[in-house]
């Protein structure tokens, strides 16, 4: 072979070598994750065999209920402190209204009925009053309680808008990697030919052997992206699914 090829050679073999440590680190810290996602201590896996990419999931049919979002747990949180903002609101609007307490030592000094009856009617007027001329408090109080419950709301309803929009993305990334892939795999059966062609060009000794390194390398970069393009396929249904809670 001449000597250009077999630099051509050495060359590649050289950029898988420098490829492989960043490829083992990561499959290191992806194992360490899983472990504790398992709750396992971190540990390195042994992968034993080929490992391979299951196929992706059927899509949901359309006209998908949105009350599957409702089950979110980010809308459930949104939606239970609406209620209890509410249930606040309520709470300050019954503190605002007169509490009427009577002692049970009123009457006591009386010595007749009317001077009873006076001393009832001013405990019971003197009481009320007392929970209404408050400076404003009480009315402060239901004010901010319904400045949040409003506050709540908007909240409640930028998660749910959040949540539609998520669905809609992820179905949109579905679609457009879907067809990455069928492109791609397209893409690999011309690459494999390439490489056959090129590969009987020379061993009939027509054609230079930098030719079959070029397109395997074309045939391995090709298989790079189909794998990364089936892996985003199954993130995205992933995103998805969790989309729709």
């Amino acid at each position: 072979a001449a000597a250009a090829d077999v630099l051509q050679q050495e060359q590649q073999v050289g950029a898988l070598k420098t490829l492989r440590p960043q490829l083992e680190s990561r499959l290191d810290l992806l194992s360490h994750q899983l472990a504790l996602l398992e709750g396992r201590v971190a540990q390195k896996e042994t992968l034993e065999g080929a490992a391979e990419l299951p196929d992706p999931v059927a899509l949901p049919a359309l006209g998908v209920p949105a009350r599957l979002l409702i089950a979110r747990p980010d809308i459930e949180a949104a939606r239970a402190r609406v209620h209890a903002f509410d249930a606040r609101v309520g709470a300050a609007l019954a503190g605002r209204l007169p509490s009427f307490r009577i002692s049970g030592n009123i009457g006591l000094g009386a010595q007749s009925f009317s001077e009873l009856f006076d001393q009832w009617l001013y405990g019971l007027t003197a009481s009320a009053f007392a929970s209404i001329f408050d400076g404003g408090r009480r009315k402060a109080e239901v004010e901010q309680q319904k400045a949040l419950l409003d506050q709540a709301l908007k909240q409640y309803r930028e998660t749910y808008l959040t949540a539609i929009k998520e669905v809609k993305d992820s179905v949109v990334l579905i679609d457009q990697e879907d067809r990455r892939v069928r492109s791609l795999n397209a893409e690999l059966t011309t690459a494999k030919s390439l490489l056959t062609e090129t590969r009987k060009q020379y061993l009939s000794g027509v054609g230079r052997y930098i030719l079959v390194l070029n397109a395997l390398q074309a045939l391995q970069r090709k298989q790079r992206e189909l794998l990364g393009a089936r892996r985003a396929q199954l993130t995205h249904r992933i995103s998805l699914w969790r989309a729709l809670g």
